[in-house]
């Protein structure tokens, strides 16, 4: 999850905010933990969406035994 596009580009930002003195090193660990926080989120939402789909997607499977109606 860590190489997520979102993360490296926040990360990046946090760390150059914190370099020009614009924001503490506490603040920008806080936003990057609500940030993981939100990406994990999604990934799990993700995984349960795949898992729904692939049962949907069972139930729906026509075989040769499938009676014909």
């Amino acid at each position: 999850m860590y190489n997520n596009k979102s993360i490296i580009s926040k990360q990046q930002e946090l760390l150059f905010q914190v370099f020009n003195g614009d924001i503490t090193q506490a603040e920008a660990s806080k936003q990057m933990e609500s940030l993981v926080k939100v990406e994990s989120l999604k990934l799990k939402n993700r995984d349960a969406n795949i898992a729904f789909s692939k049962a949907v997607n069972q139930a729906n499977t026509i075989n040769e035994n499938t009676p014909s109606t």
